[in-house]
């Protein structure tokens, strides 16, 4: 079951093989760092690895903002991997640099190409994995700053309980995760000049949880100055599962599973901090499957009064709350296929998945799985179930036969958690917008597998997480076992024109340069996008596209508020 669902949770990729290895010290603003450098046939790469941005959140640290890290004399040796932020290992083992974990994590690694005196870009990348699992150190950079010439940072940042738990009071905030994110990207901006990056040409990007978390972060006025431009993958901060604001009651869970007693918060705070990091392990995945069935994820950032005064949206009307968002140039897309990570849960819930009751998805779904069992669901997650909206979802993706169905509801899926919401952060970001730029993408490569997990037959596009190994480092033989493809002189291309095309945005705001196929910026009249396969093209939404996208950001909406109005009138009368 785990292995089933880390789809929808994590990426990875290795370290490659060099010629040879010299080491150089750069001295920063917050003390002196040992690199290493390795020659590459694409030029010189210098790596800085295990740098800290922030004290070690353990003891009275833990379940607190972090502090800035204080500057330090001697030399810190950057030549070792960081370890990975205190979650549920296993599924890692054999692909990670090593499988150290510890509560003590809240490092960044940098990796400069060529030279350390010439002021570079800077690309700061934001890992997935469902709040619950990732690491910085997964996602090797060398390719990536070589290819482009840019500076790319990737970061820890605490997860599960370490990162999101919350008392839902002044005791115990949560949203710690996102903070480490923020004072990362501080340390960069006050730091990054010293490698030679430019600290006024700074891109957040990230994948999943870590899409959620730079578009999150994108909408926070008080980020302003600390980067210029996004790119979020496969994720925006109004789907279902980039917030939890309901209160759910994974506390008792917590509580009853680490044996302290239910009290007054300042108690359970402190017991909590007695707590071995390991203990909370099996904890944490037990909130983040309990969660999947009613479409939301139980540790997660959330509304908290300090860092997020009110739930973040993109609205289409356009207000203040917006500026700094479109004062940033913006990018971001999904896979033609996302809803495929979360097809098992339509016909067999996830209690039954983790206890090992598998669905057969080799023949489609159902219909009355889809209409009666997933739809209300919906429903109930984001329309306050609504019965008419389950039923013009029903009417829109129902089909009488099982595999057409299982098609539709791979659309139904990847429509209401991922597309929906980055076509309406589109339509937000470009609406009479000439100072910055906005980008939209497809990745429509297909597999018939991902991660390890096998697909249906039927199924026909690109999973979630299908472009991270476009841009980070794969070995071939491991970008075949994980996506029952050979890495074929197609995909390599592929892969050169997506981080060209990434790193391009990085530079100027704009993806476009000589010899990549052209991109055209977005608009809501055709909705462009860049349609990222083996042939690359740039495409105008068809008709279905665009009846599916108004149903979610229109139609719904209003059927929505309609319903609001009844209860306001029955309730005046």
């Amino acid at each position: 079951m785990e292995k089933s669902l880390t789809i929808a949770l994590v990426i990875f990729t290795l370290i490659p093989s060099v010629f040879c290895q010299e080491h150089q010290i750069v001295n920063t603003k917050s003390g002196p760092i040992k690199g290493v450098i390795t020659e590459h046939a694409m030029g010189k790469l210098y790596t800085f690895f295990k740098i800290p941005f922030a004290k070690p959140p353990v003891g009275e640290l833990r379940f607190k903002k972090p502090e800035p890290i204080e500057p330090w004399n001697d030399v810190i040796d950057g030549t070792q991997q960081m370890p990975s932020c205190s979650q549920p290992m296993g599924i890692f083992d054999t692909i990670l640099p090593n499988t150290d974990v510890s509560e003590d994590c809240l490092f960044l690694n940098v990796y400069v190409p060529n030279s350390l005196s010439i002021k570079k870009s800077v690309m700061v990348w934001i890992h997935g994995g469902g709040y619950v699992l990732g690491q910085g150190n997964m996602y090797d950079s060398t390719e990536l700053a070589l290819t482009g010439d840019v500076i790319v940072v990737t970061i820890n940042y605490r997860l599960n309980v370490f990162g999101f738990m919350t008392t839902w009071d002044s005791i115990a905030m949560g949203n710690y995760g996102l903070w480490d994110q923020i004072m990362a990207l501080q340390w960069v901006k006050n730091n990054i000049e010293d490698f030679g990056g430019d600290p006024d040409s700074i891109t957040i990007f990230g994948e999943s949880a870590g899409g959620f978390s730079v578009s999150i972060l994108s909408l926070l006025p008080q980020n302003k100055g600390l980067f210029h431009r996004v790119i979020a993958q496969s994720g925006i901060v109004n789907a279902p599962m980039a917030f939890n604001n309901d209160k759910k009651s994974f506390m008792e869970d917590i509580l009853q599973d680490v044996k302290c007693d239910k009290a007054d918060s300042v108690s359970i705070v402190k017991c909590l901090r007695e707590v071995p990091s390991e203990n909370f392990s099996n904890i944490s995945l037990k909130i983040f499957y309990g969660g999947i069935d009613d479409l939301y994820i139980g540790l997660a950032p959330r509304v908290d009064n300090d860092l997020i005064k009110q739930p973040l949206d993109f609205r289409s009307e356009l207000d203040s709350s917006l500026d700094f968002f479109r004062s940033l140039d913006y990018m971001t897309g999904y896979t033609n296929g996302e809803g495929i990570s979360m097809a098992n849960t339509i016909e067999v819930s996830t209690s039954d998945m983790v206890n090992g009751k598998l669905p057969d998805l080799s023949k489609g779904i159902s219909q009355d799985a889809v209409c009666n069992k997933f739809i209300p669901r919906i429903a109930k997650r984001s329309f306050d179930s609504n019965s008419k909206v389950s039923e013009v979802l029903c009417k829109a993706y129902k089909a009488d036969d099982k595999i057409r169905q299982g098609k539709n509801a791979v659309d139904l899926i990847g429509d209401y958690m991922f597309a929906s919401e980055a076509i309406e952060s589109l339509f937000a970001h470009s609406k009479q917008n000439k100072a910055t730029k906005t980008y939209q993408y497809i990745i429509s490569r297909p597999t018939k597998k991902t991660f390890g997990y096998e697909l249906p037959e039927w199924f026909e596009g690109a999973p979630h997480g299908m472009d991270v190994p476009y841009l980070f480092d794969f070995k071939d033989k491991d970008f075949e076992l994980l996506l029952n493809t050979t890495l074929t002189e197609a995909d390599r291309k592929l892969k050169q024109t997506m981080m060209k095309f990434w790193t391009n945005f990085a530079k100027t705001g704009n993806p476009n340069s000589d010899s990549l196929p052209e991109w055209p910026g977005f608009t809501e009249a055709k909705m462009e996008y860049m349609n990222l396969n083996l042939e690359s093209k740039s495409e105008a939404a068809d008709g279905d596209i665009k009846r599916r996208m108004k149903l979610w950001i229109e139609d719904i909406p209003k059927i929505v508020e309609r319903h609001r109005r009844s209860d306001v009138n029955r309730e005046e009368l």
